[in-house]
Formats: C-alpha cells, sequence, structure tokens
C-alpha cells in the first residue's frame, strides 16, 4: 500500500510539473495546505462568492451589457432634438456695407422612420436582458449549492479527525503498548502483537484518508468562493 501511495504521489507531481512547465515546488502551494477555518459560516462563505466567484462575476457582467443594449434599443426609437450656435466674424473694413458678425442658431429634430425594425430590436435585447437574469440566477443557485454541500461535508470531515486526533490514535498507540508488554510477559502470542500493529496501521491510514478528504473539501470550498488561497480569509476575518 505504501508503494502504491509513492506511485500516485510520484504521478501526481510529474502532472503537477508538466503544468507548470518543471517549475512545481512543493512550496509553491504551501499556504493552501492548511485547511480552512471549520467555524465559518456558510453565509461568510456565499459573502465572499458574491464578490470573488468568477463564473457569477461574468454573468453579473453580461446581464449589466444586457440592460444597456436594451436601453440603446430604447433610445433609437426616441426622436432626436438637435441644437447649434454659429458664429461668423466678418473682421473689420472700411467698406460699411460689409455688415457686422453673424451669430445664427439652428434647431433640428430628427424622427426614427423604422417603427417596426426599432420595436424588433427593443424586443429581442428585453429578450436577452432576461435570458442573462435567469443565467445569473441558474449560476448563483449553482454557486450556493457546491458551497452548502461542501461545507456540510466538511463539518463532518472535521468532527471525524477530531475524533481521531483526541481519541482513535492515541487509544491504538496504548492498545499496541499494552500488547508489547503483555507479549514481554507471555500472556500473548506474536502473532497478536502482529494484529496490534496492523490495528495501528489502519487507523493511520484511515486518519491520512481523512485529511485527505479534509484539504479536499478545503480546496473546493476556496474554489467555488472564488479564492485561490486563504489570504483572504485571514483578511476579511480581521
Amino acid at each position: 500500500r505504501i508503494n502504491a501511495m509513492q506511485s500516485d504521489l510520484a504521478a501526481a507531481v510529474h502532472t503537477l510539473q508538466q503544468l507548470f512547465d518543471g517549475g512545481y515546488t512543493p512550496d509553491l502551494f504551501a499556504d493552501q495546505r492548511t485547511p480552512v477555518p471549520a467555524e465559518l459560516t456558510d453565509d461568510y462563505w456565499l459573502d465572499i462568492a458574491r464578490v470573488n466567484n468568477p463564473r457569477y462575476i461574468r454573468a453579473q457582467a453580461e446581464l449589466e451589457v444586457a440592460a444597456l443594449d436594451h436601453q440603446l434599443a430604447q433610445r433609437k426609437s426616441y426622436p432626436d432634438l438637435t441644437t447649434g450656435v454659429t458664429y461668423t466674424a466678418v473682421g473689420t473694413s472700411d467698406n460699411s456695407a460689409s455688415g457686422a458678425d453673424a451669430l445664427g442658431v439652428k434647431v433640428g429634430l430628427n424622427m426614427p422612420i423604422w417603427f417596426g425594425k426599432n420595436k424588433s430590436a427593443r424586443r429581442a435585447t428585453k429578450l436577452t436582458q432576461y435570458a442573462r437574469e435567469d443565467q445569473l440566477a441558474n449560476v448563483w443557485n449553482q454557486v450556493e449549492d457546491n458551497i452548502l454541500t461542501v461545507v456540510d461535508a466538511l463539518t463532518e470531515i472535521e468532527e471525524t479527525y477530531a475524533l481521531y486526533r483526541s481519541r482513535l490514535i492515541s487509544e491504538s498507540d496504548q492498545m499496541l503498548a499494552s500488547a508489547y508488554s503483555a507479549y514481554e510477559t507471555g500472556k500473548i502470542s506474536f502473532l497478536d502483537v502482529l494484529d496490534s500493529q496492523r490495528m495501528v496501521v489502519r487507523v493511520r491510514l484511515e486518519f491520512e484518508s481523512v485529511e485527505k478528504k479534509r484539504r479536499i473539501a478545503s480546496a473546493e470550498l476556496l474554489m467555488n468562493a472564488g479564492l485561490v488561497g486563504l489570504e483572504k480569509v485571514a483578511n476579511n476575518e480581521g
């Protein structure tokens, strides 16, 4: 099992080296190896996701663009009032008939005549706006569901992790120590000692499995919240 784990680790490191063009080192994601604080609430992560999740931010931007397009389509159906002022300098002259400088004012009104085309454009942009609103709601529902699911899973994982740290590991070590003492006094056989050692190894492996799930859940939570590391979490806590 140890050899299989070492092979998996080597394969993972090789993949990371390819992704980072050979620049991967174990210290590259050192800050992400610490699991996120388990005491943070669902609302805390949802608030972070509203301003950091890239999918949600993109959906918001697309909705804003659709709303602006609809406003522009509406304005194209309105008359355009144009005004202007012109000033003509005649200059000095000995000829009294040349007149003085001229000041002119002009007012114009442009009326849209393509009513059917403009109406279709308004309808199309409004439908696009509705579609972007639905898209934004769907994206947020997905983000919210993912965060709540990961937070619930992380809560259960933390309880199991605490159980191993507080009881199961120490109890398995005590059991193995008792088995050694019993073997030295001839109360149990060497096979019984091996069984105790096997039990300790199994508990340690199960604990490492829980630790792996704990870190994966933390990474998924950060990803859904739109964060890369724990820096922003620490800043928000402060």
